[in-house]
């Protein structure tokens, strides 16, 4: 018996892959029921890679309250509640940052577990923390992860040496192997890296000069191990309910 068109594009996995790769999240949820197979190629993390749909606006956002180290409040843009799936996974935890969809996060205060997770897929990543040392304490985080790149993320942890005064090195966990690696070199300047952003394939702290008005921008790729100091940008001024 011959094979119909429909048989045959399903029997080719290069063809079938390309019309998976166009379809909505919501159409590959349940496609991936129809067999294995096609839940093999949907899982795969390749595919997540390569599918791109189209973008949607956001539909909420999470507020972090300042001086308050636990639990970001979700807000949500339309009248639909958030899952209880995401409200159970981020019951109690300190959301670190966000990156390109991807949360970094924080169980506990006393002895804290540190994971990504993807409120997407519903999934999270546990990974090494480490802590302090002797030597070394941990002075903050920060989550790199483009989608455009890879399907992997990466953490940058910096360090500052105890009995020495702003002393910094950085260390690099990368979710494809599983492991931290720790380049050569030392940071030697005052910087606060708690609220570092990742664009254009760095993580970025900017440090304010109160004392003369300017503002210091260090950057770090995960990649290229070189922490570099960007030009000084010019002072700003503000002034209470003007945009800037």
């Amino acid at each position: 018996m011959e094979k119909s068109s429909q048989e045959i594009v399903a029997s080719i996995d290069d063809l079938l892959t390309e019309i998976l790769l166009r379809l909505p999240v919501k159409s590959l949820i349940r496609f991936k029921q129809v067999s294995k197979h096609w839940q093999s190629l949907i899982s795969d993390p390749g595919f997540g890679f390569r599918h791109k749909p189209i973008p949607s606006p956001a539909v909420g956002m999470f507020v972090h309250r300042c001086f308050v180290t636990t639990i970001s409040r979700y807000i949500s843009f339309s009248n639909e509640k958030p899952t209880n799936k995401l409200v159970e996974k981020l019951n109690g935890v300190d959301i670190i940052q966000s990156c390109n969809g991807l949360l970094l996060c924080s169980s506990s205060l006393t002895k804290p577990k540190y994971f990504v997770y993807n409120a997407t897929t519903n999934k999270s990543s546990t990974f090494p923390y480490g802590g302090g040392t002797k030597e070394w304490g941990v002075k903050g985080m920060s989550l790199a992860f483009d989608p455009a790149r890879s399907c992997h993320f990466k953490i940058v942890r910096v360090r500052e040496r105890y009995m020495v005064e702003y002393e910094y090195r950085f260390e690099v966990y990368s979710s494809e192997n599983g492991c931290w690696r720790k380049p050569d070199g030392l940071f030697r300047s005052r910087f606060n890296f708690k609220n570092g952003v990742y664009w254009n394939g760095a993580i970025h702290w900017i440090n304010h000069k109160m004392n003369n008005m300017t503002r210091e921008c260090l950057y770090f790729n995960p990649d290229d191990d070189d922490p570099m100091v960007m030009p000084r940008m010019a002072p700003s001024i503000s002034v209470p309910g003007v945009g800037k």
